[in-house]
């Protein structure tokens, strides 16, 4: 029984060691950097900096794991909820005018829950899926609604 037990914690301080080590990840134009279950990335988006808000709005609308909390031209918040591998996760993101059409959104994601060492990617996904969406939308896509 205490050998289990041994290995089982050994195993579990490996796989929290190796959850912690950065990864990068740059496709799509999007560029992230993942540690376990948080991680942190942006985009370059090629429209206005008075668009994004829409676009982002459009982005949560048309994915049902990204639930809109707030929106402004300056950033905002989205939540994810309970899964199987996940308490949920939290996406910050800021909006940061590079020219006069082409705005960066810097976002990052973590879990609800605070001690969560690894989400089997779930926040990696969720995170690279806001940020290729807000960055591939095209102009005519942008519906007319006002964001939250």
């Amino acid at each position: 029984m205490t050998v289990v037990l041994v290995v089982v914690v050994v195993t579990t301080a490996i796989a929290a060691v190796v959850a912690l080590r950065a990864k990068n990840r740059r496709e799509d134009g999007v560029e992230m950097t993942v540690y376990g279950a948080r991680c942190q990335g942006s985009t370059v988006v090629t429209r206005p900096a008075d668009d994004v808000p829409r676009v982002v709005n459009d982005v949560c609308l048309h994915n049902p794991e990204l639930g809109l909390r707030s929106n402004t031209p300056e950033g905002g918040s989205i939540t994810t909820g309970i899964s199987f591998a996940s308490w949920g996760e939290r996406i910050r993101f800021s909006v940061e005018p590079l020219s006069a059409t082409e705005p960066e959104v810097t976002a990052t994601c973590s879990p609800v829950f605070p001690l969560v060492i690894t989400n089997w990617g779930r926040s990696e996904k969720n995170l690279y899926a806001f940020l290729r969406a807000v960055h591939e939308t095209p102009a005519q896509a942008v519906s007319t609604h006002r964001g939250a």
